[in-house]
């Protein structure tokens, strides 16, 4: 344990050195940098003019042709000492299919873009569970290094600098088979399937930038949403599967059960192409597929907001426009912003998506996609005035009181103007939640707004405003919901009335109630949209929404 301890501290100080300054493209350069990764490294003169670098591991054999007379890289080649050949190193981007390794060697300054594609093979190379074909290691390569394929790791701690991030030993652990070569390369075609058997208008696009990795596109754009890629899981003995798209079943299947490795997952990074954060309902997510989130974002969002660096960190989070627990506020004469969220939310930077995980990839999109059309453009119109310039004065933080487990019942509320009186008549108990998915395993990241529980229906605010109000409640024979629930008919009633009188009173003196929550926005009853509608129904929300806000400044001054 103690050796492992220091050769993971060796290998973090020498990773952040190697980000820090990656070094320039000298062939000595990169020799030592596959020396770094532990792989064997041999370098051969072809010419007076031409060098040839070798390096190889147990399945990879990479040849890198260097002309000494203009100091350059003109050639590099990849070989898989395995039976599938096809593995794809090239970006397809607007058609043209380059060598991602020459370019990471040809197009930039310094080894940084080539150290992280090495890295990536070398995990490759790592965690495959195969049977090794030395006969293809000379294939279409003039290797003349003689380096055999099967172990060429100095896993007894001789190399000058090895890499726990990848270890061998974590790759034996299991009894699967798995070629992760084949796996990334057969995942990108799989994913548009996907796509397409969904009717889901996203571009995937393969190495992009010269990097590896399977890429989201929206098509409108052409903005990058999310990257998919593998990586070394903090769980050594966690297995992945190979799961592929069935076009037959229009889902993602694991055809045979033996087909995995272990201490390698599958993830998808958000990627923030316009610097901006996105927040997830909290509740919505299992811990298990969280990855990783924003260090300030750990329980909901940062505290202190007299900080500068977490104003940043709180970027585009929506709950902020309601500090101190408030549950509304005047935007101005015109507009009360009302807080109807049922969950804090949580800045995810990347989730576990390997093995049935898989199934949540449309409804993270979905959701990235109606925070940043919905939920961030009605934030921006809301914090960026001068009409509510108190909004980031809070020194207690953003918690969201209905997370809070506090009563919402307005007969012991004192204070007459205090919205926890008149959010829902749901809230007699506690926090709305959603149902966990139906195989039981994990909560979905988005549910339907309606649900029962313990026989109990649930509503929200939005839902309450929209039903007309009922006239004579002996008119309907009582259902068996409404059984379950007539000991608390006096109060639903004293709730659901303050409400409608609450709405019909702000209405008299002109003002619009704008109801927020995380999958739904409504103003007034005009117009509302929901996670649910289409970008079409979003887009349209937003613009009535926003020459709303407009008249109401005007109308204001």
């Amino acid at each position: 344990m103690v050796i492992d301890s220091y050769v993971e501290t060796l290998d973090t100080i020498i990773r952040l050195f190697q980000e820090y300054k990656p070094g320039s493209i000298t062939l000595d350069n990169i020799t030592k940098l596959c020396q770094t990764l532990g792989l064997e490294s041999f370098i051969d003169d072809i010419d007076s003019h031409l060098s040839r670098l070798s390096t190889a591991s147990k399945i990879i054999v990479v040849d890198i042709d260097f002309n000494k007379i203009e100091g350059k890289v003109v050639d590099v080649k990849l070989v898989l000492a395995s039976n599938f050949d096809n593995f794809n190193y090239f970006n397809d981007e607007n058609g043209k299919g380059d060598n991602i390794l020459l370019n990471s060697l040809t197009q930039y300054s310094t080894l940084r873009e080539f150290h992280h594609n090495l890295q990536y093979i070398y995990l490759l190379d790592t965690y495959s569970q195969i049977d090794s074909d030395p006969s293809n290691s000379n294939n279409g390569t003039a290797n003349s290094t003689g380096a055999n394929s099967t172990g060429l790791l100095n896993v007894d701690g001789n190399t000058s600098a090895a890499t726990p991030a990848i270890s061998v030993s974590a790759s034996t652990t299991g009894n699967g088979k798995l070629d992760l070569f084949k796996y990334y390369t057969e995942l990108s075609e799989f994913m548009k399937n996907y796509f397409q058997a969904n009717c889901i208008d996203l571009k995937i696009e393969t190495n992009s930038g010269n990097i590896f990795g399977i890429y989201i596109v929206s098509p409108d754009d052409n903005c990058k949403l999310a990257k998919i890629y593998l990586e070394k899981s903090k769980d050594p003995s966690h297995k992945l599967f190979e799961y592929v798209f069935s076009d037959d079943t229009k889902c993602w299947i694991n055809e045979n059960a033996e087909n995995y490795t272990t201490g390698v997952s599958l993830v998808m990074e958000i990627i923030d192409s316009d610097d901006s954060n996105i927040w997830f309902p909290k509740e919505f997510i299992s811990p298990e597929l969280i990855c990783e989130q924003d260090k300030n974002s750990r329980n909901g969002f940062s505290n202190d907001l007299n900080k500068e660096n977490n104003l940043d960190a709180n970027k585009n989070n929506i709950l902020s426009l309601f500090p101190n627990n408030i549950s509304e506020f005047s935007y101005n004469e015109r507009v009360q912003v009302i807080n109807d969220f049922t969950t804090d939310l949580i800045n995810i930077s990347k989730f576990n998506i390997g093995n049935d995980n898989l199934d949540l990839i449309l409804e993270i999109i979905n959701w990235i996609k109606w925070y940043k059309i919905v939920l961030t453009k009605i934030y921006d119109t809301l914090s960026h005035t001068d009409n509510n310039s108190g909004i980031f004065n809070s020194k207690n933080g953003f918690q969201n009181d209905n997370i809070n487990n506090k009563s919402m019942n307005i007969e012991n509320n004192t204070e007459s103007n205090n919205i926890n009186g008149r959010r829902r008549s749901s809230s007699i108990g506690s926090t709305r939640k959603r149902r966990s998915s139906t195989k039981s395993k994990r909560p979905i990241i988005a549910e339907a707004m309606m649900l029962k529980e313990e026989g109990l229906q649930q509503f929200n605010l939005h839902e309450i405003l929209s039903e007309p109000a009922v006239e004579d409640e002996t008119e309907a024979p009582a259902t068996n919901g409404e059984t379950l629930l007539s000991k608390n008919d006096d109060m639903d009633t004293t709730s659901t009335s303050t409400s409608t009188s609450t709405s019909t009173s702000t209405s008299e003196k002109g003002q619009s109630n704008v109801i927020l929550c995380e999958d739904h926005v409504s103003l007034d009853q005009t117009s509302s949209c929901t996670l649910y509608d289409d970008v079409e129904k979003w887009n349209s929300f937003i613009d009535i929404f926003k020459k709303h806000i407009k008249k109401a400044n005007d109308d204001n001054n």
